[in-house]
């Protein structure tokens, strides 16, 4: 009996930890072998500290669709962590300008504590 042998291809390593797809049936026997990066979605709760290094040093065997797809994944992780959003959710909520009603809004100094201050003064 002859065996054959079968060349699988993998993903690139910079979707295949981010990818929805990564592995299954579409990515191994579509998107990798056609490198349009037709079947990629982003894995749901991504972040910016998730995504591995840019791929610099791969972008030379990269086709155009591949190139368009991690730039735009990239960019937008960038933008949304610099605007305080990571996967829809604000993430600087704390630094809101906006006090809750539960907090009182107090100087430093209670009243009494400043009116001994003055009367030191004096």
């Amino acid at each position: 009996m002859e065996r054959k042998s079968i060349e699988v291809q993998l993903p690139p390593t910079w979707c295949s930890g981010i990818c929805k797809n990564s592995m299954n049936d579409v990515c191994i026997e579509e998107c990798v072998l056609d490198r349009k990066a037709a079947w990629f979605e982003l894995k749901p709760g991504i972040t910016l500290e998730d995504l591995p290094k840019y791929p610099v040093n791969d972008a030379n065997e990269m086709t155009k669709e591949e190139k368009f797809t991690s730039v735009v994944v990239y960019l937008s992780k960038v933008v949304d962590h610099l605007q305080g959003k990571d996967d829809g959710k604000d993430v600087y909520l704390s630094r809101s300008r906006i006090v809750p009603n539960n907090i009182k809004k107090q100087g430093l100094l209670s009243s009494e504590k400043k009116r001994d201050i003055s009367n030191q003064d004096t």
